[in-house]
């Protein structure tokens, strides 16, 4: 993926699907550009790493999909300061284990489904 393809998308934008694809990295550091973003779908990928912390890449994330992945940790500020958030699934990746600080209180109370 382009290192400037989000300067190239629509502020506004709110739903962002990339699934089904070869893409081994993304960049996460970039999605803040995308300020209105409520679903950001990278399923089905070969994705290795998420951001150290969601809340530093986008505000307002409500639907997030990384299935099928090799995603194999979340870092302990992983959901810190997300409160948005509503749906969340990690299903069929490399996790082994998930910290509990990994989903603070105040991210986990809005979830509605985790998978």
């Amino acid at each position: 993926m382009p290192h400037d393809v989000f300067d190239q998308l629509p502020p506004l934008l709110k739903e962002l699907v990339l699934s089904g694809n070869q893409l081994r990295s993304f960049n996460w550091g970039r999605l803040y550009l995308l300020g209105w973003l409520e679903l950001l779908d990278l399923g089905s990928k070969l994705l290795t790493t998420v951001p150290r912390m969601l809340s530093n890449c986008t505000q307002t994330p409500r639907f997030f999909n990384l299935t099928h992945n090799q995603i194999s940790k979340l870092t302990k500020d992983f959901l810190q300061d997300v409160t948005s958030l509503q749906y969340l699934d990690l299903s069929y990746n490399n996790l082994k284990t998930i910290q509990a600080s990994s989903f603070p209180d105040s991210a986990s109370k809005h979830l509605r489904e985790f998978g």
